[in-house]
């Protein structure tokens, strides 16, 4: 083997190197990093949408709900005229 072939085999090696450390390494750490993100924002989206299907259980929508059941059997029938 030539001087100039071990030369050029180890340009090689050191292309390969820096390619994998430098491009290939960050593009796979961003990745994960991406990834990640994405499944905490779908679990916390999840978790809002479960939150808002729920019936609230606090004492003031049910007695809220008792006020307007009560005017509407007053049988209070309000009149209005339509202006021209």
């Amino acid at each position: 083997m030539k001087l100039g072939e071990l030369i050029f085999i180890i340009f090689i090696l050191y292309l390969l190197y820096k390619l994998v450390y430098n491009v290939i390494v960050p593009v796979s750490k961003a990745t994960t990093t991406v990834r990640n993100r994405m499944q905490q924002m779908q679990q916390e989206q999840m978790r809002n949408q479960q939150n808002y299907q729920q019936p609230p259980n606090n004492s003031y929508t049910a007695s809220a709900g008792k006020r307007h059941d009560s005017t509407t059997t007053d049988g209070e029938y309000i009149d209005f005229e339509e202006v021209k």
